[in-house]
C-alpha cells in the first residue's frame, strides 16, 4: 500500500483503491470532521465481516442483520448487500436495490412508520443488529461500532428517519 492511497482514521488504515466513496458523501468539498462512508469493494467483500466485527462474531452479526431487515420491512426478501466502512472506524451493511429504490420500514415497538433509502435502511438494520451483538458480547469494540455509526447516522442526509426508527 502506498500513502498516497492509505486513508488513516482514529483506529485502522484503509488502502484507498478498495474503497468507493459513498455517492451522498464523497471525499471531495467536505466540511472538516465530516464522516465519510466508503464503500467496500468486491476485492476487500470476504475480509469485511471478520475485520469489522470480528472472527468470532461474524456470523451471528450477518445472521441477525437479515433477521432485523425481515422484521423492519415487508418489502425486504434477501439479496446482495453492500458493506461500508465509516471514517471514524465504523461500519454498516446496505442492501442492493435497483433503480435507488427504497424500503418501507416499521418498528412496532416505537410505532415509526415510513419509507427511506435503502442506505437509510442499511443503517437502521446495522444499528439494530449491532446493539443486539453488544448485548450479547458485551465487548466494548461493538459498542465502540455501535457509536461510530451512530455519529454518522446523525450526519446523513435521512438522519431524522433513521433516530426515529431506532428510537
Amino acid at each position: 500500500m502506498t500513502k498516497e492511497n492509505a486513508l488513516t482514521t482514529d483506529n485502522t488504515t484503509l488502502d484507498s483503491q478498495f474503497l468507493v466513496p459513498q455517492t451522498h458523501q464523497t471525499a471531495a468539498g467536505l466540511k472538516p470532521g465530516k464522516i465519510v462512508a466508503m464503500r467496500v469493494t468486491d476485492a476487500r467483500r470476504l475480509a469485511f465481516l471478520p475485520r469489522c466485527i470480528g472472527v468470532d462474531h461474524m456470523v451471528r452479526f450477518e445472521s441477525s442483520l437479515y433477521s432485523w431487515a425481515r422484521r423492519r420491512t415487508r418489502s425486504y426478501t434477501g439479496g446482495f448487500w453492500h458493506f461500508y466502512d465509516l471514517m471514524n472506524g465504523g461500519c454498516y451493511a446496505a442492501p442492493e436495490v435497483d433503480n435507488g429504490g427504497s424500503f418501507e420500514v416499521y418498528v412496532q415497538g416505537n410505532q415509526f412508520g415510513g419509507t427511506v433509502s435503502a442506505d437509510a435502511f442499511g443503517i437502521i438494520v446495522s444499528l439494530f443488529a449491532l446493539c443486539q451483538l453488544c448485548n450479547e458480547t458485551k465487548e466494548d469494540r461493538h459498542v465502540e461500532l455501535y457509536h461510530s455509526l451512530r455519529a454518522y447516522a446523525n450526519e446523513h442526509a435521512e438522519s431524522r428517519a433513521i433516530f426515529r426508527a431506532i428510537d
